[in-house]
């Protein structure tokens, strides 16, 4: 009987061992002193397992770090590796080299966390990674992510986003969700790829609006710095069957707060809206009526709130517009009538 208890002790401390090492976190640290051959590739194909050593020469410890390849834009994979000042550790890439060669690196002191801001953060951009190589750290790898480019997205499609991706144009993956956007509001994106390594994007919006296309699409972006990308409906990844869909650029120096506008044959200015649109802004409106029904319209904006009479007013007109869905319509000072 002691024997069978024995044995069934021992194969639950088995199934335990078996359970442990299978939710271990995808990457394996290892002491830099300890022989990895097993590990490593010993001249066999790329699928292998794939480990390289970390070396601190910073004047921190690196409790948190983080590895991605290089075209991706998430930084999703965590690992933390405990390198004291001075002192190296090995690692195991999350994926063979095969699939991945090229990665970027972010260490930081602090544990856990990621974001720029506050942060000590050490990098290293597009390594070239082989197995049992060494990437050592320096202080001159500290940076806050200022040198990343930082570009603002202006939603003017008229429909809510309900995510937002960016990857290098010559990638396949789209990485991180930079999250939703409503309709005439714009977001500030900072792409974790620095512009020395790729400069052609592409920049995808996507929606759960089931009247449109779930796709919006700009290809072959050149990010620079402090760039403006505005999506219009006619960025739409198919056909839009909404109403059209414009957008009012107010280049004047009032906040217009009213706007109305009408077929140009008719003379009624009953379809009012309110644009709100501050000085040197845009927003996007949806026209009444489908193009088919009409396509050239006027517009008139007004600073005050509601009302529409001439006397007393400033109003700025844009007569005879022959409009197209996502077109931009620029108003001036020389569009003000009294």
């Amino acid at each position: 009987m002691k024997d069978k208890t024995k044995i069934i002790g021992i194969i639950t401390m088995i199934m335990v061992l078996l359970f442990l090492i299978t939710s271990c976190d995808i990457f394996k640290i290892d002491d830099p002193n300890v022989d990895n051959t097993n590990n490593k590739n010993g001249g066999e194909s790329g699928n292998s397992i794939l480990n390289i050593t970390i070396k601190n020469n910073t004047t921190q410890t690196l409790n948190s770090g983080w590895v991605k390849p290089s075209t991706s834009t998430d930084w999703g994979t965590y690992f933390s590796p405990y390198i004291n000042s001075g002192e190296s550790k090995s690692i195991t890439l999350p994926k063979p080299l095969s699939t991945n060669s090229v990665y970027d690196f972010r260490f930081g002191p602090n544990y856990g966390g990621g974001g720029y801001l506050g942060d000590t953060l050490f990098f290293k951009y597009n390594v070239s990674v082989s197995n049992g190589m060494i990437l050592t750290l320096t202080n001159s790898d500290l940076s806050n992510g200022s040198n990343l480019p930082t570009i603002t997205i202006q939603n003017r499609s008229g429909i809510n986003f309900s995510s937002c991706y960016i990857k290098p144009s010559s990638a396949s993956d789209w990485g991180y969700d930079f999250g939703s956007l409503s309709n005439n509001i714009n977001k500030t994106v900072t792409i974790p790829i620095p512009p020395s390594n790729y400069t052609v994007f592409d920049i995808q919006m996507r929606t759960t609006d089931p009247t449109v296309p779930s796709t919006f699409t700009k290809t072959n972006v050149t990010v620079t710095n402090d760039m403006v990308v505005t999506f219009v409906s006619i960025d739409a990844d198919g056909d839009n069957h909404n109403l059209p869909v414009i957008v009012i650029q107010n280049n004047t120096t009032q906040t217009l707060n009213s706007g109305w506008v009408k077929p140009s044959t008719s003379t009624d200015w009953g379809t009012y809206f309110s644009p709100y649109i501050n000085s040197g802004e845009s927003r996007s409106i949806t026209l009444p009526k489908p193009l088919s029904a009409n396509s050239v319209y006027d517009f008139r904006f007004s600073p005050n709130y509601g009302g529409g009479g001439y006397l007393g007013d400033t109003l700025f007109f844009k007569y005879n517009v022959s409009v197209s869905n996502g077109m931009t319509i620029i108003l001036t000072n020389n569009d003000l009538q009294r």
